[in-house]
C-alpha cells in the first residue's frame, strides 16, 4: 500500500475518534468473530434524532456490564502485558487488498485507559475499548443511572448517529455524517464492534472482547469506501 495512503486512513481513525468522545458524553486461548456488518452506503444520508429503542437499550446495558468486566480484568495478570493476536484486512479506495496477522501487547496507559501495542508498523486500531475510558463512557454511565439516551450528537467535524444491534453477537455502530455539496447530511465514515456479553468458560470467549472491529471511509470520489477490518484470534499470557 501507498504511504499516503495509509497515513490518510490512520488520520481519519484519529478523527473518529475525537468524534467519539463527545458521542460517549450524551496455552493459548482461540477466539475470533466476523464484525456485524454496517451495510455501509456511501449515499445514506441522516435520520432523525431518536431515543434508543428499548431492545437497544437492553444490548447497550450488556456491552457496558461486559466492558465493566473488562477494564477491571485486563488491568491484572494475565491479561495486563499478554499477547493479544488479530487477523486484519485492509482495502483502501484502489480496491489493494491487504491481509496480515497482528500480534499486540495489552498495555495500561495509567490514565483510565488501555491499548494495544502492535508488533508491526501497519494499519491497526490500538484503543480498548471500557466502561471507564472509551466511545461508551458517559452512555454506560447514564444507561446505568437509568438516564435518557439519545442516537444523535454534534461534534466540531460531523453529526454522529449510534445503533445497537444483535446479530449473533451483541455489537454498536457509530456513523459520522457531513455536508456534502449538494448540503445533505451524508455519511463519511463510520466504525462497528461486535462485543462479547455472554460469560462462557471456553477457551477464547473473553467476556467484553471487541471479537470483531470494523471502520468504514468515504473515498474522495465518494461513489467507493475503503475499509479495516480486524477479527480477534487468540490470546496469550506473557
Amino acid at each position: 500500500m501507498e504511504k499516503s495512503k495509509k497515513h490518510t486512513l490512520i488520520h481519519s481513525i484519529s478523527l473518529v475518534t475525537i468524534s467519539l468522545i463527545a458521542l460517549s458524553a450524551c496455552g493459548p486461548l482461540n477466539g475470533g468473530r466476523e464484525p456485524a456488518s454496517v451495510g455501509y452506503s456511501t449515499t445514506e444520508s441522516l435520520t432523525t434524532q431518536r431515543e434508543l429503542t428499548a431492545e437497544e437499550r437492553t444490548i447497550a446495558t450488556r456491552i457496558c456490564y461486559a466492558y465493566q468486566s473488562k477494564s477491571n480484568n485486563f488491568r491484572t495478570a494475565p491479561y495486563v502485558g499478554g499477547v493479544f493476536s488479530f487477523d486484519v484486512k485492509l482495502r483502501d479506495c484502489s480496491d489493494k487488498i491487504l491481509k496480515y496477522e497482528m500480534p499486540s501487547t495489552l498495555i495500561d496507559n495509567g490514565d483510565n485507559s488501555l491499548s494495544y501495542k502492535p508488533s508491526k508498523q501497519q494499519d491497526f486500531y490500538t484503543k480498548v475499548q471500557t466502561n471507564r475510558h472509551g466511545y461508551l463512557t458517559q452512555l454506560c454511565a447514564k444507561i446505568q443511572t437509568n438516564q435518557v439516551v439519545t442516537n444523535t450528537t454534534e461534534t466540531l467535524q460531523s453529526t454522529v448517529q449510534i445503533s445497537f444491534a444483535k446479530n449473533g453477537i451483541d455489537s454498536f455502530t457509530i456513523k459520522y455524517f457531513a455536508p456534502s455539496t449538494q448540503g445533505k447530511l451524508l455519511v463519511k465514515s463510520a466504525e462497528t464492534f461486535s462485543v462479547r456479553t455472554q460469560f462462557n468458560l471456553t477457551a477464547g470467549k473473553i467476556l467484553g472482547m471487541d471479537e470483531g472491529y470494523a471502520f468504514y471511509s468515504t473515498c474522495p470520489d465518494t461513489l467507493k469506501y475503503s475499509e479495516l477490518t480486524q477479527n480477534f484470534l487468540n490470546f496469550k499470557a506473557n
